[in-house]
């Protein structure tokens, strides 16, 4: 299973971005490929703040605009809601522990501790991921 952080589907939507193009490959692969891709409600939800946010994105989507964007993922068959599991906050102590610190790193803690509970790996490009030692992530683009 992979687990999409919020930025590259931010990426993959925005075609102002440096990003876009290899991050819209990316999605698009995922989109039509075999694996499962686990998508948490922290990414959905951050997905439709982010889009709807304008000094993310130029011009910004409305919230139906993202909240629509967001349901057309799951009609893709190797899209699944992802949830916590039930030594989710287990894990999560222990990637915060990993870590040192929390503040900032809470969310990639949450889908790092996702990552734990489904034996999945994130697909990321950011290097924070790099403070969780037992997590496999790798930045696809």
């Amino acid at each position: 299973m992979i687990i999409p952080d919020l930025n590259l589907l931010v990426y993959a939507h925005n075609t102002g971005d440096r990003r876009h193009a290899d991050a819209r490959r990316w999605w698009g692969e995922l989109l039509i490929g075999d694996e499962i891709v686990g998508i948490p409600l922290a990414v959905s939800v951050g997905f439709v703040r982010l889009a709807t946010n304008p000094s993310v994105l130029s011009p910004p989507m409305t919230g139906v605009q993202a909240v629509t964007i967001v349901k057309a993922w799951f009609q893709h068959p190797p899209i699944i809601r992802l949830d916590a599991g039930v030594n989710h906050f287990n894990h999560l102590e222990q990637c915060l522990i990993a870590a040192g610190r929390a503040g900032r790193l809470v969310t990639d803690a949450h889908l790092a501790a996702l990552a734990l509970d489904h034996d999945a790996e994130i697909h990321t490009a950011d290097q924070d991921f790099g403070v969780f030692p037992d997590i496999r992530w790798r930045n696809p683009i």
